[in-house]
């Protein structure tokens, strides 16, 4: 049999299938899936597979997936390789399906706690009406965007997906996405509206109650980006990154990388020689004399190289930086 040589248009909600003959590119096999229509472009096709396409994987095309940690239940396929279909399987059993396979394929990956959960919101997020709002750009950054949040949110604020708070979400997205990711400006200023539309879906399937959290992005987006730029914010891991972007470097070019990470170590062991030598000069070793009488919540005068005078604080507060000679001590 020959496959029909007429070439269809699509448009999202659709059905559509495998043209017989239509061969599945990596495996050289035959397939007759069939699905929903997520988008076409161009001349190409993302169909979302029904849940019959779903259960009848074979073994061979399970162990493919594994191998590759694609997404298995989807598929870009070109428009000529597709014709017009009718619904055989309800959306409501193309999610389960989806789980089934999903479980079947990742059953031996070693998970944290917060992703299973996570991981199939983002999967129904990826087929719905609010994901398809989203620019293709911020369609394509979704995952790497909601994992990171997720993620900070379980490790740094204790918070699973169900017990989403908005302080610790505040804390997330001012603190720690603008400390820890090393990414371009563009990718911060999609958090905002990439979450806002996640949150909004979720609130909408009633997977979780979502308002607050949908307030708080549309208040907070614009600080996520200004947070993210300040390098006052950055962790060491991050300021390295960094410091090798604005460098010019390949971040591919291990070696040079591992160049650029050995002249840092070098200057940073310079600068903590040039403290060492200056904490114990004959100066400094008087100005940290002076402290021994103080107890903890003493109220003292400092005063730091800027000028700033800081009066009635307790010792407690500042002792560091007494210690590390990064301010001093005022009399009276």
């Amino acid at each position: 049999m020959f496959k029909s040589k007429q070439i269809h248009s699509f448009q999202r909600g659709d059905f559509a299938k495998m043209k017989e003959g239509t061969v599945f590119p990596d495996l050289n096999i035959t397939i007759d899936w069939e699905g929903n229509v997520l988008w076409q472009r161009d001349d190409a096709v993302k169909v979302a597979l029904d849940a019959i396409s779903l259960r009848g994987f074979s073994d061979e095309l399970i162990e493919h997936y594994r191998e590759r940690g694609d997404d298995p239940y989807t598929i870009i396929i070109p428009r000529k390789d597709l014709e017009p279909s009718e619904e055989r399987a309800t959306f409501k059993e193309m999610l389960v399906a989806q789980d089934e396979l999903i479980d079947r394929i990742y059953a031996d990956r070693e998970k944290q706690p917060y992703e299973e959960v996570v991981d199939r919101w983002v999967r129904h997020f990826h087929l719905s009406d609010h994901y398809n709002e989203l620019s293709e750009q911020h369609q394509e950054d979704s995952v790497f965007l909601i994992d990171t949040f997720a993620n900070y949110m379980y490790n740094y604020e204790d918070k699973l997906p169900k017990k989403w708070t908005v302080i610790a979400a505040e804390e997330v997205c001012l603190t720690w996405l603008p400390r820890k990711v090393s990414a371009d400006i563009a990718t911060f200023e999609a958090y905002g509206p990439v979450l806002y539309c996640f949150f909004k879906f979720l609130d909408d399937e009633k997977y979780l109650k979502t308002k607050r959290l949908q307030e708080l992005m549309l208040d907070i987006k614009d600080d996520i980006v200004a947070a993210s730029q300040d390098s006052s914010n950055w962790g060491m891991a991050k300021s390295f990154m960094m410091g090798a972007v604005d460098s010019g470097l390949d971040l591919d070019d291990k070696n040079a990388l591992d160049a650029y990470l050995a002249k840092q170590q070098a200057h940073a062991i310079s600068e903590i020689m040039e403290k060492q030598k200056r904490l114990n000069s004959p100066e400094e070793k008087k100005k940290r004399k002076k402290l021994k009488g103080l107890w903890n919540n003493q109220k003292i005068n400092v005063q730091y190289p800027d000028g700033r005078i800081l009066n009635n604080v307790k010792f407690k507060d500042v002792k560091k930086d007494l210690l590390n000679g990064e301010c001093e001590l005022l009399d009276g």
